[in-house]
């Protein structure tokens, strides 16, 4: 889903470690994707429980 198709986008800034963006930029690159929409992807998948590993 690209940033033009989303339904009603909001703007979400995050600081994350530099570890972690290093690790997302790679996998970005590797996945010809965004950092945004793995970013999505990942909060659709925590919200909806697919995550491997929550922390509560």
């Amino acid at each position: 889903m690209t940033k033009e198709n989303l339904k009603d986008p909001v703007i979400l800034f995050s600081s994350i470690e530099r570890e972690q963006h290093d690790a997302l930029r790679a996998l970005a690159f590797k996945k010809h994707r965004s950092i945004a929409a793995l970013t999505r992807d990942a909060i659709g998948a925590y919200i909806s429980g697919d995550n491997k590993s929550s922390r509560q």
